[in-house]
């Protein structure tokens, strides 16, 4: 019995030592796991890795989160991709720090240069590309070629429109049925001094979608312009119907295609048009609406609707209406 006791105590001391180790072992594994959950952050969270976490992007993801996130919800101290310069950027951009934001996109498109992404580069097929990256930056340069030109500074202006368009040809290179990309570019090529390609691009945005309220509009500015008076009608009345069922949110808009229709003939309905209208087949009745009515439709704000209301008094009371 004796000889077997030391025996037994030195398996005793072992087990509790070993027990010991174990414990010891396994709270510096919780510490060090919670250190770790406590300073790097969930990367994307709800986004690309729900409840992953990642120390780093890949740079050349199978596709991309193409929206906005709000920045301090992505816990990254500072950006390492194009995705997440981006994301900062659009957050300066959208808090009113332009040359913030231009600075991130720059950033962010220099990144996707190195991937054969951006404007002039040798696009690889098949790779997906950060499409919001450079529709921010053309809405950037848009709006300094506008304020420029606006500004009498119409050859500075130009410069700023023109890297736009690089812009949005990419995106249009990528996404061809992307939605309102041609009536954006029929915009800057109008400002430009460009009607025939302003027209051909606002055409291929009635393609896509036929019942593009803004492109009738501008289509039928742009005819007037040009002298092709019937188109600028068809046109006009197009959108002066659609305004019916989703109302424009610049109610001078619709007063100013109204007297447009007036002075130029009146309402002309396209025999070919697929968009429907409250008034179709009645394109005579257009302007018999009051002019009140019109903000009775979805897409109303409050702002124009008491704009319109008031001014339609106004007609009323001076028997105009």
């Amino acid at each position: 019995m004796r000889r077997r006791l030391p025996k037994m105590l030195f398996a005793g001391f072992g087990g509790i030592l070993l027990t010991l180790l174990t414990a010891v072992l396994t709270l510096v594994w919780w510490s060090g796991r919670a250190g770790s959950e406590a300073t790097i952050p969930l990367l994307y969270v709800g986004i690309d890795s729900p409840g992953t976490l990642v120390t780093e992007q890949d740079p050349d993801p199978d596709h991309f989160f193409e929206e906005r996130v709000d920045w301090p919800l992505l816990q990254i101290p500072e950006p390492r991709t194009a995705w997440e310069y981006t994301q900062r950027g659009m957050h300066f951009q959208d808090n009113e720090n332009i040359d913030q934001a231009l600075a991130d996109y720059l950033q962010a498109d220099a990144l996707e240069r190195e991937r054969s992404c951006g404007p002039g580069e040798v696009h690889v097929p098949g790779r997906t590309c950060l499409s919001i990256l450079h529709g921010r930056l053309a809405t950037i340069y848009y709006e300094r070629g506008m304020d420029l030109s606006h500004a009498g500074a119409t050859q500075e202006g130009a410069v700023f429109l023109r890297q736009a368009i690089d812009e949005l040809d990419f995106i249009l290179e990528e996404s061809p049925l992307f939605l309102g990309l041609h009536f954006e570019l029929g915009e800057i090529y109008r400002e430009l001094g460009d009607p025939d390609k302003a027209i051909t691009l606002f055409r291929q945005e009635l393609e896509i979608q036929p019942c593009h309220q803004a492109t009738h509009l501008e289509l039928g500015e742009v005819y007037l312009q040009i002298g092709e008076i019937d188109n600028a009608r068809i046109h006009l009345t197009e959108y002066l119907q659609q305004t019916l069922l989703h109302c424009d949110p610049f109610p001078l808009k619709i007063l100013k295609a109204r007297q447009e229709l007036e002075d130029y003939g009146g309402p002309l309905e396209a025999p070919d048009s697929s968009c429907p209208a409250l008034l179709k087949g009645k394109a005579d009745q257009v302007l018999a609406v009051p002019v009140s009515q019109i903000t009775a439709r979805v897409g109303c704000n409050p702002a124009g609707t008491d704009f319109i209301e008031a001014l339609s008094q106004a007609q009323v009371a001076s028997g105009q209406e």
